[in-house]
């Protein structure tokens, strides 16, 4: 029986981190092939100062947990920059392989920004395989990685995510932080525009709401209005029942120079919870999301383009109706099953 150890700075499905560390734990634990051991890792990585915070914390649970992760066959890091601690086990064992699961910006910007990139690549040397879930990731992350490498798209539950028969509420749902990246300036520009046209519309945000200032005071007078509706802390019960509740999800992101979205989960989640999605072309949502099949593809930054999206969305029942439909057929395409079997033939040496 192989070792392996997962290295996260999370296990539980409430982030992108600990909803792919979760289900591929799980999905480990499942084959007998391998004795699998879930090893989370504090790490902050908003200021430069905290890398000296994370160090610390590195050389902590490599110090209490030696044993465990030197007589590892295999370290997956799902959180990327914990590859350090395989680099640490690595000189105590060069057996050991070391594999990376990229969900996103971190396989990309800590190894070409200035100045970390320079202690990144060096470390880097002793990564085995790198694993993507985005043919996009993979185009970045050829940008400074040679190695192995293979794209292994992300999955979904369908006993996690499904349709709920639900009044509709909202027009459009969009789930994750109010990130530039996101695309949330640009959703916002659009649905101010789709409201010239239809006033009733209703927009359900699912993050955190900022705070008042003369930036954000256009958003705050559409909550008023009861056009724009903030959901917080929402459980994974309540997220399931706004997706039913909504007609279609929104995430436009945005390519920046240091930043991308890895994959868009929450378009596939928002599939297999019965509604179409709208994301952005030249991105990784292109994985997802089929245009004019499951939800429309728009450019980026282009709120013209959004905006005559979301005008289907909302006078078009007949084409929202087949899209809703072939969202479920969609998402049936992706499971955390068939992301095991991939990574256990990256694993076994079978894919290269």
């Amino acid at each position: 029986m192989k070792k392996v150890v997962i290295l996260s700075n999370s296990f539980i499905s409430k982030n992108g981190w600990g909803t792919v560390a979760f289900n591929l734990s799980n999905q480990l634990k499942k084959n007998k092939n391998y004795d699998v051991f879930e090893l989370e890792v504090y790490c902050k990585f908003n200021k430069w100062y905290k890398g000296l915070l994370n160090i610390y914390n590195y050389l902590k649970v490599f110090f209490f947990n030696y044993k465990k992760i030197t007589s590892s066959d295999y370290i997956i890091c799902v959180c990327e920059p914990l590859f350090f601690l395989g680099y640490i086990a690595k000189i105590f064992n060069k057996k050991i392989i070391l594999l990376i699961y990229g969900y996103g910006t971190y396989i990309y910007t800590p190894f070409v920004k200035f100045p970390k990139k320079y202690l990144y690549l060096f470390f880097s040397k002793k990564i085995d395989y790198i694993i993507v879930s985005s043919e996009f990731s993979l185009k970045k992350l050829r940008e400074w990685y040679k190695g192995k490498a293979s794209v292994i798209s992300l999955g979904v539950s369908v006993n996690e995510y499904f349709p709920i028969e639900l009044k509709k509420e909202f027009d459009f749902i969009y789930v994750g932080a109010l990130k530039k990246r996101k695309g949330f300036e640009v959703l916002f520009e659009a649905f101010k525009k789709l409201l010239i046209k239809f006033p009733n519309a209703r927009l359900c945000i699912v993050a955190k709401k900022p705070k008042f200032t003369s930036k954000t005071e256009d958003i705050f007078n559409l909550i008023k209005s009861n056009n724009l509706i903030f959901k917080e802390k929402v459980s994974h019960k309540d997220l399931i029942e706004l997706y039913s509740k909504s007609k279609c999800n929104i995430l436009p992101s945005v390519n920046l120079k240091y930043s991308f979205e890895g994959f868009g989960l929450v378009h596939l989640e928002a599939n297999a919870c019965g509604i179409p999605s709208i994301g952005t072309s030249q991105s990784a949502n292109e994985d997802i999301i089929k245009n004019n099949y499951n939800g429309f593809l728009c450019k980026q930054n282009d709120i013209l383009d959004l905006y005559e999206k979301m005008k289907i969305i909302v006078e078009n029942s007949a084409i929202l109706k087949e899209m809703s439909k072939n969202a479920i057929d969609n998402s049936k395409r992706f499971s955390w099953e068939k992301t095991a079997e991939k990574l256990f033939d990256v694993m076994e040496g079978k894919k290269h």
